[in-house]
């Protein structure tokens, strides 16, 4: 896998997005792309907008707050695009309710069927919101 900033295909007329690419017929690419400050009772709600170029599972992206028991949060949170169509933007949401204060973790995977060698996902525009 490879990760880079993407100018061409993004959601919106400025900035970037980031385009995770699989470069191999194995494994899964893990990035934490943000900590987040959070409160002891409520609910997170994280959204991520992103855009793959393979339909159906062979290439899609997560979106996950991973457990984390400092936080009180037992299980991860994942959320992916597989029900999207390939070439298009999804919104994708997960959510989590702590229990305790302190840093919560947000990541973005890329995982793929095993014989798949080549496609992309991009991430975009994400939102972060504690009610």
């Amino acid at each position: 896998w490879t990760m880079e900033p993407e100018t061409t295909i993004k959601r919106g007329n400025s900035g970037q997005s980031w385009k995770i690419t699989k470069t191999a017929s194995d494994g899964i690419a893990k990035h934490t792309i943000g900590k987040v400050a959070v409160a002891g009772s409520g609910t997170v709600t994280v959204k991520i907008w992103m855009y793959r170029t393979n339909s159906g599972t062979s290439i899609y992206g997560n979106l996950i707050i991973p457990a984390d028991a400092t936080l009180g949060i037992s299980t991860d949170s994942v959320a992916n695009n597989t029900s999207g169509s390939a070439d298009t933007w999804e919104e994708v949401t997960v959510t989590a309710s702590p229990s305790s204060a302190g840093i919560m973790d947000i990541q973005i995977e890329t995982a793929t069927d095993s014989g798949t060698t080549a496609g992309s996902v991009y991430f975009d525009d994400l939102t972060v919101e504690q009610s």
